[in-house]
């Protein structure tokens, strides 16, 4: 939901502020493995590695979306959004509020984003496009 975009966003912002982010040793960026992660740099790539993956074991795996939603709460996507897991994850977040803005997006309207609806530690895509979590929540917004 946007509530839960901008819980997120806190929280990552949080996180970037008191140095607890650092880019891992894989990095994609090109930055120095070990430096603290700054809030007007963080990507969706970091959002993932150093915060997903590192609050939800593998072991016990499941989406974002499963953790901060209340057992039994289901809410049907209102919006698909594709995005660039390079860009600042603070861009993607003002996109998401822009396009909230504009078109009158209640806090409880969902929005589907695959790093937070989908399990990252297991994706699975199907065998066939009609199973991809991608393509049903497109047809689903």
């Amino acid at each position: 939901t946007l509530a839960q975009i901008r819980a997120i966003r806190d929280f990552v912002k949080k996180l970037c502020k008191v140095g607890l982010l650092t880019y891992p040793e894989d990095t994609r960026s090109g930055k120095e493995p070990n430096s603290r992660i700054k809030w007007s740099q963080i990507t969706m790539h970091e959002v993932n590695s150093e915060v997903i993956k590192r609050i939800i074991p593998r072991d016990h795996s499941c989406s974002w979306v499963e953790v901060v939603t209340a057992q039994g709460e289901e809410r049907d996507r209102r919006f698909f959004c594709s995005h660039s897991w390079s860009e600042t994850f603070r861009d993607f977040v003002s996109t998401i509020e822009r396009h909230a803005l504009e078109h009158r997006v209640s806090p409880a309207d969902a929005y589907w984003i695959c790093t937070f609806a989908n399990d990252q530690w297991r994706i699975e895509l199907g065998i066939h496009l009609s199973e991809s979590p991608f393509y049903k929540a497109l047809r689903g917004a």
